[in-house]
C-alpha cells in the first residue's frame, strides 16, 4: 500500500462548467433562451436604464445601471447622474 498514489482513491472532482449542457444540449439551451428573450418584451428597470442613457449620453451605460441596480428609483438614480454630471462640468 505504501507505492500506491493516494489521489487514486479521492473521488475526481467536478466543476461548475461540468454541469453545463454541452452539445446539442447547449445549443439547444441557447436557443430556447435567445427565443425567451426576443419575446418577452423589456423590463420597466430597462426602460428606466435606457431613458437615463438618453439624459446622460456621457455616463457609462455600466455604471448607471449599478447605480440604478443599487437604488432601485430612477428618481433617486436620476440625481444621482445629475451630481455625477455637474462635477465633470
Amino acid at each position: 500500500m505504501s507505492g500506491q498514489n493516494p489521489s487514486e482513491h479521492q473521488p475526481q472532482r467536478r466543476t461548475d462548467t461540468d454541469l453545463l449542457p454541452q452539445g446539442t444540449d447547449r445549443t439547444e439551451q441557447v436557443e430556447t433562451l435567445q427565443a425567451y428573450e426576443a419575446t418577452k418584451g423589456q423590463s420597466t428597470e430597462d426602460k428606466d436604464q435606457e431613458t437615463l442613457a438618453r439624459e446622460f449620453p456621457k455616463i457609462d451605460s455600466s455604471l448607471i445601471a449599478a447605480i440604478y441596480g443599487d437604488s432601485g428609483s430612477l428618481g433617486a438614480t436620476r440625481e444621482m447622474l445629475q451630481a455625477l454630471s455637474a462635477d465633470e462640468q
